[in-house]
């Protein structure tokens, strides 16, 4: 038996006022009034389709609390079933799967046998792969009763099964009523305007000036208990009705999956894009760069004076480098301008840095800056050898001195202009072979002193550490210019900033496209998850719907992903590392990605409305 009462329905004007009625098992109940009077209002609420709770709902002398939705789900699932006035078929599915479908909604199996039993109840005979959109008018409606006895609800609530049918057919499916109601000991609901139903009802309630007055009452007792279903895990429902939604509207999926599978890879393309822009110009820059650095007494200062004192040697002890160089201070002048002369190393990749080359294989050649290659053009002095004297002091501990030597050299070549000196701010040197200025000197002493030292690494990881180890030693005056340690900062904090800014910029994107596509495709199934809601789907049942398409849309778009990330693998050199970071914004992307959809749809689902719904359809 189900009961009401108490019951009011009003939306921008009164419908119905203090509303009492009461259905039986075994009997077919009618309510019929005009059109718009509210006989599908009513059936709302004894469906248990709407929030409305401020009325008395009672399902065999159990007080249904009405503000408790799972129950009031789990009662529209396993007890009432509501077949809507347009029937409530899914169109995608055929007939056999939308027999199929209600069954596995309560946990039934249905065999062919047993849906053509089924079939033969209803009076229907039509192939078990007939779409849904060739079924005529009453076959339709006969396959709604189907689906609706499929879950075996004891209550059947009916809205207008007969209004598209015609005379003959409408005596059909109202015969197919009365005969469930009569052996099968259902409880069946039905409104309709049909003069004909009142034959076949056993008890009519009348809409007339906003009340529901009963005009035929039947005096049979209701004897028929209800047992209430335990709730059952539909997981596997669910993920039956995903995968088959999947499989009939590819093309939507398609469109939201390679959304997904464009940003991924777009990101996975940016991060490579930016780390080989990085590695190339790093690689670059590494190529001229010498892994050198001058020390000195903290005293002296950074750049080389003739002031500059001895540094003392036994700072040498605490620090590992790969090579060891005293410095040896050498000038000379010519017309009239004072040249600082420089050593050049082994170490040193001075060779890829002349504008001009003369006696590239001369160990022993000297190298010109390009503002002496000048002086030297103006004052007409050979550019290709070099004859003259240099300056090279001495360092004593007490009283240093200098000597001065004739150089007869062959040049190497000639700097690129702009090339800069790091030991002085003289930009007119000559740069002498180590070897060479280190041979003069042990000629005039065996002391070991001297105002500073060159130290180099083996490669700039190892230099970077020796720096920071050096910087350090409060009494060490460090020069670290030799190399492009600033420029090589500047392009790890450009591409840095790089990645903060397009990564986000996809990220965001990606998650506003998806979004959006994921609002309207809601939209489209509105009335899809309306009729699961009916049916007996919880808000829940439909966000896990939600859950698991969106599941499987990012499982297929990272294994596209990872098939096209294998190409590019494969075409270039990608380290560990930057795969690494592939995966973390991976993560964070689709991590976002469902949080947003999961926010989004969870709005949508939970301001889902029935009654409105179908009101508007």
């Amino acid at each position: 038996m189900l009961k009401i009462q108490n019951l009011n329905i009003s939306y921008q004007r009164k419908i119905l006022e203090n509303v009492e009625f009461v259905a039986k098992c075994g009997e077919v109940t009618l309510i019929c009034g005009e059109s718009g009077s509210g006989k599908t209002a009513l059936l709302y609420r004894l469906a248990l389709l709407v929030k409305q709770k401020d009325y008395q709902y009672s399902l065999d002398n159990h007080l249904i609390s009405l503000s408790n939705q799972q129950l009031k789900a789990h009662l529209r699932r396993y007890h009432i079933s509501y077949v809507l006035q347009d029937s409530m078929l899914i169109d995608y599915y055929n007939v056999k799967e939308n027999i199929n479908h209600y069954a596995q909604m309560v946990q039934k199996q249905f065999s062919d046998q047993d849906i053509q039993n089924l079939f033969h109840q209803v009076h229907l005979n039509v192939p078990l792969d007939q779409s849904i959109d060739t079924l005529s008018g009453g076959e339709r409606q006969r396959l709604a009763i189907a689906c609706a006895l499929a879950k075996d609800s004891e209550v059947i609530i009916l809205d207008e099964p007969t209004s598209y049918l015609d005379s003959q057919n409408e005596e059909k499916i109202l015969m197919l009523i009365r005969q469930l109601a009569k052996e099968q000991k259902k409880c069946i609901i039905l409104a309709s305007h049909s003069l004909k139903a009142k034959e076949y009802a056993d008890s009519i309630y009348q809409i007339q000036n906003l009340h529901l007055n009963c005009v035929h009452h039947s005096l049979n007792q209701d004897h028929k208990q209800l047992i209430l279903h335990k709730s059952q895990s539909n997981l596997k429902f669910l993920n039956s009705y995903v995968k088959r939604y999947f499989h009939v509207f590819k093309k939507k999926q398609r469109n939201m999956i390679l959304i997904m599978a464009t940003s991924f890879i777009m990101i996975f393309s940016v991060i490579t894009g930016i780390h080989y822009y990085q590695k190339t110009s790093t690689n670059h820059l590494l190529a001229l760069s010498d892994n050198q650095v001058y020390i000195t007494s903290q005293s002296n200062g950074q750049h080389i004076q003739a002031t500059n004192q001895i540094m003392d040697n036994q700072i040498l002890d605490s620090i590992s480098a790969d090579k060891v160089y005293p410095y040896i201070y050498s000038k000379m002048t010519l017309w009239n301008q004072t040249i600082d002369v420089l050593p050049y190393f082994e170490e040193n990749k001075i060779t890829d840095k002349l504008e001009y080359q003369y006696h590239l294989l001369d160990k022993e050649a000297i190298i010109l800056s390009y503002d002496v290659y000048q002086l030297m053009k103006r004052n007409y002095l050979s550019t290709n050898y070099f004859d003259g004297e240099i300056d090279i002091r001495i360092e004593n501990e007490n009283n240093p001195y200098w000597i001065t030597k004739t150089m007869n050299q062959n040049i190497k070549g000639v700097l690129n202009e702009g090339e800069i000196n790091h030991y002085t701010t003289n930009k007119y040197c000559i740069y002498v072979p180590y070897e060479i200025l280190m041979r003069i000197y042990q000629e005039q002493t065996n002391d070991n002193k001297f105002i500073g030292y060159t130290l180099f690494s083996k490669n700039l990881e190892t230099h970077l550490k020796l720096v920071e180890k050096l910087n350090q030693m409060d009494q060490l005056s460090i020069n670290d210019d030799f190399q492009n340690t600033t420029v090589l900062n500047e392009i790890n904090a450009h591409t840095e900033k790089m990645k903060q800014l397009f990564i986000p910029i996809i990220i965001i994107g990606t998650i506003y496209i998806t979004v959006m596509m994921s609002l309207r495709h809601f939209q489209s199934r509105q009335k899809e998850f309306v009729l699961s809601l009916i049916n007996g789907l919880s808000n829940k049942d439909i966000m896990k719907i939600v859950i698991i398409e969106t599941f499987y849309q990012i499982l297929i778009a990272i294994f596209l992903f990872i098939i096209e990330s294998i190409i590019i693998i494969c075409l270039f050199s990608i380290d560990k590392n930057m795969i690494y970071q592939n995966i973390i914004w991976l993560i964070v992307e689709i991590g976002l990605l469902m949080i947003c959809i999961f926010i989004i749809n969870g709005i949508q689902i939970r301001n889902l409305s029935i009654e409105d719904v179908l009101r508007n359809e």
